[in-house]
């Protein structure tokens, strides 16, 4: 699908949020976040291409069919600003750049930097047991994630009990997903080196915030493009790579003050600014 260029926002214009969710995950994710934003603005989260209650893409999972999943969805709803979270945050990127005058800002949190997936996998195998069954054999570990999904009214009445503080509705979402985007997500997009080149292209003004205890995306390599970018980045020393379930509250001030602004960074309402802490 070819991209087209709507005019460019102003501050006349309601502001409007597109939050992607990243692998493994679904719509689901954000709500606690969207909780916690207040004032005028309107949020959508779409379960992306493969996941939830998106359609299955049926073949080869890239990049650019979730930016072309996504064109429609963009159309209809108009945002202004746009955020993803991990997996999210690089589709963000790839959206901003098929689309460069769409988006006042664009925000990437817990971005995940590889070039190959030998890289990604040498790292993370490092991090531990649960990134060493999840990733090292793609097959076998979305076989885990279709059979949790076929026993979900089983152990989601449970599930709380074994991971307490993570929504139901994140849960759910966790294991919802086909095997072409579970597979396509890692070797096409995670692990697929889009990261520089997407940066380099994205005309919007970027934002990027990283929890400085996250063992899935390396703080290193985001600090580092965001650095070679001239991106603000935001480090919470504390957060993992899941802050957005457990650091709603914290995120969504972030949104707030360095997202939700306007072009040439002129804000349509007051928005306080600080540090996350």
């Amino acid at each position: 699908m070819e991209a087209t260029e709507p005019n460019p926002p102003d501050c006349a214009q309601p502001v409007r949020l597109l939050l992607l969710h990243g692998l493994l995950s679904s719509r689901g994710v954000w709500a606690p976040v969207v909780g916690q934003i207040n004032g005028p603005v309107s949020t959508f989260a779409p379960d992306l291409l493969g996941y939830g209650d998106a359609p299955r893409p049926g073949g080869e999972y890239t990049l650019q069919r979730i930016v072309d999943f996504l064109l429609p969805i963009v159309e209809r709803e108009r945002p202004t600003h746009v955020v993803g979270h991990s997996m999210g945050g690089i589709i963000a990127l790839a959206l901003a750049s098929a689309l460069p005058r769409q988006f006042e800002r664009v925000g990437i949190i817990a971005m995940p930097v590889f070039d190959t997936r030998r890289e990604g996998l040498d790292y993370l195998h490092r991090r531990g047991l649960f990134h060493r069954a999840v990733l090292h054999t793609d097959y076998l570990s979305h076989v885990g994630c279709a059979c949790l999904q076929r026993l979900r009214p089983l152990w989601l009445p449970i599930a709380p009990l074994f991971v307490p503080g993570q929504p139901r509705a994140v849960i759910r979402g966790a294991f919802d997903h086909c095997h072409d985007s579970h597979t396509g997500s890692l070797d096409n997009i995670i692990f697929a080196g889009h990261v520089p080149r997407l940066a380099a292209e994205v005309r919007s003004p970027i934002v990027a915030l990283h929890g400085g205890r996250d063992r899935a995306a390396p703080p290193e390599r985001a600090r580092a493009v965001a650095a070679a970018a001239g991106w603000d980045f935001k480090l919470s020393p504390t957060g993992n790579h899941q802050i957005v379930v457990e650091r709603p509250r914290l995120v969504a001030r972030w949104i707030r003050d360095s997202v939700l602004t306007t072009r040439r960074d002129v804000p349509c309402e007051d928005v306080p600014n600080g540090p996350v802490q």
